[in-house]
């Protein structure tokens, strides 16, 4: 779907959700924002103060309008099928993030159909592969790319565009886990699969079984570089986070068949670490669990591959974004900056903004609370920590840092953190 000198991207989701899902949507919107597109969220149920605290890193712009105009385009996840029927020019993506939670939002919809199409007619309620020549799909996985062909969309209307776990140092992507001493421990989501995992707990007494609940992010990165294994028999909606967090933290990951765990695309670890969630399979399971415990350094080399095509996704997906959404215009280079708040702040940005190869990104100020200065007559922009330099710059939504001069100890900040020397620029007077 081509991407025109006038077109703005709008990106639906819902206020205060933290998830998978909502984090993806915020990733698609800084890497358009990095190719020089003009993106947005847009949050349709109207809060006051939508943007979650955990995504805010992003530092995406957000609306609460989007114009139905054709050189626009909708993007809106699965679960958010309602913003489908209210638009009738503006250009439309679904995004197949999963399936079933697809099949969930259905299902309550039908469930409150008194409720909800007594209201507004069916066709403006959902999406339900009404024939749309004007709308593309995306698919995250293989299993919804299946889902979408079992429902009649023609592969000419669907593109993949995956996802990738945010940071390879957080999830430890580029060393395999094999740095932290590793436990006899079988680590587990409770949310997924539970009553099957029961079973297995029953069987295996002896084993020590951890559950991945009421953790930090880091805490749980942390689990999955001690544990050896990691079992998942819940459904796979998509390509899920956790089995692909394990297995780059360094986890033998065993899984059911269950959803796009049945195919070598999604989850391509070998057969022999995927069973039936039966009971007649559970002596065949925890042989196999068995086995990675006692010889861990015989099994982990099983997931190489799935390691390295987790590592590899950041950089596929975009790839993929630029397929799908290509520029078909030129757009301006400019270099991204973020400004080091001092005492001739408001000099800098007056001087930036007359100046059409720059683009001001933040200013990087000590105030953690913060999140915009003003210089006088200059526009807001928002303030960035330390955290949020680095990361932006990882992104690539900042090119170079600015400093005053004299300014050598927030230099060796910067340097400590791990922005190179040519990213840091000094301003000359």
């Amino acid at each position: 779907m081509d991407i025109y000198e006038n077109t703005t991207v709008y990106i639906t989701s819902i206020s205060h959700a933290v998830s998978g899902g909502p984090e993806l949507l915020h990733q698609l919107c800084s890497e358009l924002l990095r190719r020089g597109i003009r993106a947005c969220l847009w949050y349709y149920d109207g809060a006051p103060d939508p943007d979650p605290a955990a995504y805010r890193k992003y530092h995406v712009p957000f609306t609460r309008t989007c114009p139905d105009r054709p050189e626009n385009i909708l993007i809106f996840p699965e679960t958010l099928t309602d913003a489908y029927g209210q638009f009738h020019h503006i250009r439309k993506i679904l995004w197949w993030m999963s399936v079933d939670n697809y099949l969930r939002h259905l299902k309550f919809l039908l469930e409150n159909y008194f409720n909800i199409f007594l209201e507004r007619p069916f066709r403006t309620a959902t999406y339900c592969f009404f024939p749309d020549a004007q709308m593309e799909h995306w698919v995250q996985s293989e299993y919804a790319r299946q889902y979408l062909r079992k429902n009649g969309v023609p592969n000419a209307q669907v593109r993949a565009v995956g996802d990738y776990l945010q940071s390879g140092t957080h999830l430890g992507l580029s060393g395999g886990g094999t740095k932290i001493p590793r436990q006899d421990i079988i680590a587990y989501n409770p949310r997924k699969g539970l009553d099957f995992t029961k079973q297995l707990m029953a069987a295996a007494p002896d084993l020590a079984w951890t559950p991945i609940e009421h953790m930090t992010a880091e805490e749980v990165h942390d689990l999955l570089c001690r544990a050896k294994c990691y079992i998942d028999f819940g459904n796979h909606p998509g390509q899920d986070r956790i089995p692909r967090e394990a297995a780059a933290a360094g986890c033998c990951v065993i899984t059911g068949r269950r959803g796009a765990a049945a195919n070598d695309i999604d989850i391509p670890i070998p057969a022999s670490y995927k069973f039936e969630d039966a009971p007649q399979a559970i002596p065949a399971i925890l042989a196999c669990l068995r086995a990675c415990l006692d010889d861990y350094d015989g099994h982990i080399g099983d997931f190489a591959g799935y390691r390295e095509m987790i590592a590899g996704q950041k950089e596929k997906f975009r790839h993929d974004v630029a397929a799908a959404l290509p520029i078909c215009y030129d757009v301006q280079k400019r270099q991204r900056v973020a400004v080091r708040l001092g005492p001739h702040t408001g000099r800098i940005l007056s001087a930036l903004s007359q100046r059409n190869d720059f683009e001001l990104i933040g200013t990087w100020v000590n105030q953690p609370d913060a999140t915009a200065i003003a210089f006088g007559d200059q526009q807001s922009c928002d303030a960035l920590s330390l955290f949020d330099i680095v990361f932006l710059h990882q992104e690539g939504r900042i090119d170079a840092v600015l400093l005053e001069p004299g300014a050598e100890k927030d230099a060796a900040h910067l340097r400590a953190a791990g922005i190179e020397e040519e990213a840091i620029g000094w301003v000359k007077w």
